[in-house]
């Protein structure tokens, strides 16, 4: 209703939870209903002026950063920490794989016990934008059970093709 002055009807608004869920930031999302020719015309003939909507450079960082907070330490980011890592990422001095080391290895992570399971699921939500699947989840624990260490499995989720899109749909370097 807000931009659109309607509902939302069923397509439009499980095309746009899919690509939330998908790894694209809520500031693309907002600028795919500001940036849209409905919205423009609405606004048009209200009489108002619009202007395309570009985001800020470092607005995909800090949507990136918040997303591993919620995924990897399931709360939101504090301001310190938001704008730690999103510099590194604005400024181009750590990549996306290192900062979701920084999350993955982290005090607070540790400090959360996780088994092996719940370290898998993390690290599919995390690095490949969905949750595990049955065989997938198997394939990983087997793997650790076999003695595979956790770096090892986060580099296995870090190089893949998934987490090159997500990175990607954020404008960051994997």
């Amino acid at each position: 209703m807000t931009f659109l002055d309607r509902p939302g009807d069923a397509h439009g608004r499980n095309y746009w939870i899919n690509r939330l869920n998908t790894g694209t930031s809520r500031i693309d999302v907002f600028a795919g209903f500001v940036n849209s020719a409905e919205f423009t015309a609405l606004a048009r003939a209200a009489g108002l002026r619009t202007d395309r909507f570009v985001p800020a450079a470092d607005a995909h960082a800090r949507e990136f950063v918040r997303r591993l907070f919620r995924l990897t330490l399931q709360r939101d980011p504090d301001v310190t920490g938001i704008n730690y890592w999103t510099n590194h990422l604005s400024n181009r001095t750590r990549t996306a794989t290192q900062v979701g080391h920084g999350f993955i290895f982290s005090v607070e992570m540790n400090a959360r016990g996780l088994n092996n399971t719940q370290f898998v699921n993390i690290m599919y939500d995390a690095f490949m934008g969905r949750p595990a699947d049955v065989a997938g989840r198997n394939y990983w624990l087997g793997r650790m059970n076999a003695g595979m260490t956790r770096q090892q499995v986060f580099n296995g989720f870090a190089s893949s093709p998934e987490f090159a899109g997500i990175a990607a749909n954020y404008g960051i370097p994997r």
